[in-house]
């Protein structure tokens, strides 16, 4: 909310260094408090629409070859699009990928512990089980990973 209202505040006496700094910490700070939920949705879209505007605002006032004859609802537009992609991870690929991994380390151990005897020797049944297990939950961990 301090944030917001500084932001504010520096807008309104034409103060747009300022204005920005504390946008772009306020749009950090949402990004930051994100988990499974995103408690501050709302907030994030405003302050992005804020941030585009402000952001082509000092573009077009400083010049220069990046605007390349673009009026000022364009590089809104340009600049909100790039404040709108989100690399985070999906959450339930992000949860699979703990469960997969678990599940592959306690499989390798059962396998281990529960596949071999006393004296190192395979206990076939138990082995192909476990070995089984700790191969599929290893597959699904890799498959996981390269979803989240």
């Amino acid at each position: 909310e301090a944030l917001s209202r500084l932001a504010l505040a520096a807008e309104s006496r034409g103060d747009r260094a300022l204005a920005l700094m504390a946008l772009r910490r306020l749009r950090g700070a949402i990004l930051a408090t994100r988990g499974l939920t995103s408690p501050l949705q709302s907030q994030l879209e405003t302050t992005n629409k804020r941030l585009a505007k402000l952001t082509a605002a000092e573009q077009l006032a400083r010049g220069g070859p990046t605007i390349r004859g673009r009026s000022q609802a364009e590089l809104v537009a340009d600049h909100l699009a790039l404040l709108q992609l989100d690399p985070t991870p999906n959450p339930l690929w992000s949860l699979l990928v703990i469960l997969s991994f678990l599940a592959w380390i306690s499989t390798a151990a059962l396998a281990i512990w529960r596949g071999l005897d006393e004296d190192a020797h395979p206990v076939s049944s138990s082995l192909w089980r476990w070995g089984v297990a700790s191969v599929v939950s290893f597959g699904l961990w890799l498959v996981a990973l390269s979803q989240a």
